[in-house]
């Protein structure tokens, strides 16, 4: 009975664990999922800016910009919560 409860408590330990190492490598993933959208919308708000007729509406610009917000709405799926 004894070795039973020894068993539990090391199988619990270890659960633990590997709860914890599961949690660190989601946040690692999440951390790098909103920096690579951070980086492509920065990317798609620079293309916009890149062609000659900024400003009037062009259809160029408004796709970079369509793509630009799309970019933005993702990285608050997942932004860190503190």
């Amino acid at each position: 009975m004894s070795e039973l409860k020894a068993d539990y408590k090391e199988a619990c330990g270890r659960l633990q664990t590997a709860n914890l190492i599961k949690n660190e490598q989601l946040s690692a993933t999440r951390h790098q999922k909103y920096k690579r959208c951070m980086a492509m919308a920065w990317w798609c708000d620079a293309e916009q800016y890149a062609y000659p007729s900024f400003g009037t509406g062009s259809p160029k610009e408004k796709w970079w910009q369509k793509w630009h917000n799309r970019w933005l709405k993702l990285t608050e799926k997942f932004k860190e919560v503190k």
